[in-house]
């Protein structure tokens, strides 16, 4: 704070972390070594849960034509399922929204738009039954 090159010590002054030397540490809460400071840790153990559910291909289209086979306007869509309606534009535009608007979207036409990963894009498994790759499963948009 006070601009020394001395900064060893850490404290937490109005909700920041910093690196400090000995006189400016008593403006905030010094911090011990080995305390933690509010950050978790995830160890190296715990996995990343593993999304077993992908959107159906050509989803934004799918909603789009969901959506006029209703006959509503995005505006009205994204009303009847409490988003904006620029959600709508983009889904429809090839962005893929999270599962929750997904869901909010299958609710409400009662149709499935995401299917298990082991039903799709089977076709691209080769016949010596490898696993699925990312590759397999992603689609990179330039």
């Amino acid at each position: 704070m006070c601009g020394s090159r001395e900064a060893v010590t850490k404290a937490k002054i109005e909700g920041v972390v910093l690196h400090v030397c000995e006189r400016c540490a008593k403006y905030g809460k010094e911090i011990k070594a080995g305390r933690e400071t509010g950050c978790r840790k995830i160890p190296v153990s715990e996995e990343l849960p593993v999304r077993e559910e992908i959107p159906v291909e050509d989803f934004g289209k799918e909603v789009k034509k969901l959506r006029e086979k209703s006959k509503l306007s995005q505006e009205e869509l994204a009303k009847e399922i409490g988003e904006k309606t620029s959600v709508i534009r983009r889904i429809e535009e090839g962005w893929v929204p999270e599962e929750k608007v997904i869901r909010k979207l299958e609710k409400f036409f009662g149709v499935k738009l995401m299917e298990r990963i082991s039903e799709c894009r089977a076709s691209k498994q080769s016949s010596k039954n490898q696993a699925l790759t990312l590759g397999d499963v992603a689609e990179i948009k330039m």
